[in-house]
């Protein structure tokens, strides 16, 4: 606070008694602070407290926001982690109108975000790696699920033993820009095969192409592979025994990563579905209700319930655990990167540029 000053041409020197009231006020105030009562101490701290408390009010609040994410595929009961947050709440509580669009596959998903149909991508790993090789601008901010979940299946009587037994074979996968072709491409690299070495055949979502001998082999997700019991025995292969890349992370622009508006979108709508991810975990027969309400692929419960409950497995990991669920590995992910690169796929690059923690400490 500025005093004004007495003007020199009124100002006087104080007489003896003033001098002496003086030095009393001064001894007063400086017993005061050095020795005061605890109730004067204690005004003195919340006095400071309230005016710290008042400053740190001024952060402007976050705007009520519309976010549209871009998924792989249609609606599914095993992502009750996202209606768990759209029928509990968790976006409304966080002022996000939150939009669901399917999609036909990461590649296609992180089509769409770059075409700018959407705020937010649900997508593979391995279709970041390409998509940022071709040059779009991307960031990876959460890590929706760090186990692999996929599983490569062949029948018993195939004579398809080992990966390498997959050479001049068929494998049915989702389409050709889906997490199913890119993580065939995983497996295969990871065995010395390549893309040439098969026949990749785009069958859709549904096991019928394998089911009825169309296709050698399917590249499915591990909470499926009960559904293909009709098959008789079959051989498995899981692709985390050979590179254990995320299943699927979301994925914003750069442009958005660099927006304070958008940014702060997405936090939110990460939170909530955080929360969603949490009641997965912790109550896996609520989410599969929910799961089983809103998803195309599961309508019963009971039978959306173990689909849930693989992949509240797949949602955590040893640095989730750690750092708290959507915790990027950076190092796992760059060796994922690393195997591309010497399979010729991808050039070289920093993961770490468009793989990003950030946004996780945050929530």
């Amino acid at each position: 606070m500025h005093i004004p000053r007495t003007p020199k041409s009124v100002r006087r020197r104080p007489g003896p008694l003033a001098l002496l009231l003086v030095l009393l006020a001064t001894f007063g105030l400086v017993a005061a602070a050095c020795g005061g009562s605890d109730a004067e101490s204690e005004g003195t701290t919340t006095t400071a407290a309230a005016g710290d408390a008042e400053e740190s009010s001024t952060t402007v609040a976050s705007e009520p926001a519309t976010v549209r994410m871009i998924s792989w595929s249609t609606p599914r009961a095993d992502q009750a982690n996202i209606w768990a947050a759209q029928d509990l709440g968790y976006f409304e509580d966080e002022q996000i109108t939150f939009e669901y669009i399917p999609g036909q596959g990461s590649g296609d998903a992180l089509k769409q975000l770059i075409a700018g149909n959407g705020d937010m991508a649900f997508a593979g790993p391995e279709g970041v790696f390409q998509a940022v090789d071709q040059g779009a601008d991307v960031v990876a901010v959460y890590n929706t699920y760090p186990q692999n979940a996929f599983v490569l299946v062949a029948k018993a009587d195939s004579g398809i033993e080992e990966v390498a037994d997959l050479k001049g074979k068929s494998i049915g996968v989702l389409s050709m820009a889906s997490g199913g072709r890119y993580n065939t491409t995983t497996l295969l690299e990871a065995n010395g095969l390549t893309e040439a070495d098969v026949t990749l055949v785009a069958t859709g979502p549904a096991p019928t192409a394998f089911l009825e001998g169309q296709v050698d082999a399917f590249m499915t997700l591990g909470s499926s592979v009960g559904a293909l019991a009709s098959a008789g025995e079959l051989v498995t292969f899981p692709v985390s025994d050979y590179a254990n890349l995320p299943t699927d992370v979301f994925v914003v622009t750069r442009e958005a990563f660099e927006d304070p508006a958008k940014k702060d979108a997405i936090v939110r709508t990460l939170r909530a579905i955080r929360k969603g991810t949490q009641l997965m975990i912790d109550d896996p027969e609520q989410a599969a209700a929910i799961g089983a309400k809103n998803g195309l692929d599961i309508t019963d419960p009971a039978a959306a319930l173990p689909a849930v409950e693989a992949f509240a497995e797949y949602s955590q990991s040893s640095g989730t655990e750690a750092n708290g669920l959507g915790w990027f590995d950076i190092e796992e992910i760059q060796s994922g990167a690393d195997l591309y690169v010497k399979a010729g796929i991808i050039k070289p690059t920093e993961v770490d540029t468009y793989f990003t923690n950030e946004l996780v400490e945050e929530l």
